[in-house]
């Protein structure tokens, strides 16, 4: 891997455009976004192997590829975000909270505008269009809330992570890897036994899923937490 001291800056552009909608007393809430960003001169790594690679040798060994980042010409993201929120505590006069939530982020487009490279690693021309690494097409969150504003407060919850594509840099002959999608479920419950004194149980992945969200950086399994806290 080299560097580039000829990187530019990344500048953007975002517009986004919505629509919601609030009922509080019926406990109702909704919300649907529009969004589009335009980036230049985005930062992107690019590896050169093979027959466009000079030939070369380090401490012994024949370099199989080298990898640089340029400014790619552009980057276009698009895409829709949507929450929605029923309190059914609230629709019923109860004097406590049972929210069911959701909320969801669908990709359109995710393009990297790509450059190939000189032998010298440099900008040379415009290539082709490729997806923008590590971004899933689906990202949703939804679970369930309740809270009886004295004693308990509780929420169950799930994340789901669609398909994304990333770049292998151990094997050059497979430049582009796609991540497998994930759902994941956590637990917490939030306890006040007296006055300023609250216990805390959280149970996170109870499913005992192997995910990650960057291939070699997997995050826990199943795993319990107790906390206690007390307001001085």
């Amino acid at each position: 891997t080299s560097g580039n001291s000829d990187l530019r800056p990344e500048r953007n552009l975002t517009f986004e455009a919505g629509a919601g909608f609030e009922k509080p007393r019926q406990g109702i809430s909704a919300d649907l976004t529009y969004f589009q960003t335009e980036v230049e001169d985005r930062i992107a790594a690019r590896t050169v192997s093979g027959a466009a690679l000079p030939f070369a040798m380090l401490d012994g060994d024949t370099v199989a590829s080298r990898t640089t980042f340029v400014n790619a010409n552009a980057s276009h993201m698009r895409g829709i975000e949507l929450r929605l929120s029923l309190d059914a505590g609230a629709l019923l006069k109860w004097n406590r909270s049972l929210r069911v939530f959701a909320n969801s982020t669908r990709i359109l487009e995710a393009e990297d505008e790509t450059v190939t490279l000189t032998r010298d690693g440099l900008r040379d021309s415009l290539e082709k269009t490729t997806d923008i690494k590590n971004v899933g097409k689906v990202n949703t969150t939804f679970g369930i809330e309740y809270e009886d504003r004295s004693f308990l407060a509780a929420r169950f919850s799930g994340r789901y992570l669609g398909e994304r594509k990333d770049t292998e840099f151990s094997d050059p002959r497979y430049p582009d890897i796609r991540y497998p999608e994930f759902l994941i479920f956590d637990a917490t419950a939030i306890f006040q036994v007296r006055a300023g004194t609250a216990v805390t149980f959280t149970a996170a992945n109870l499913l005992d899923q192997n995910y990650y969200e960057k291939r070699g950086f997997n995050l826990p399994g199943r795993n319990f937490r107790l906390d206690v806290s007390q307001k001085l």
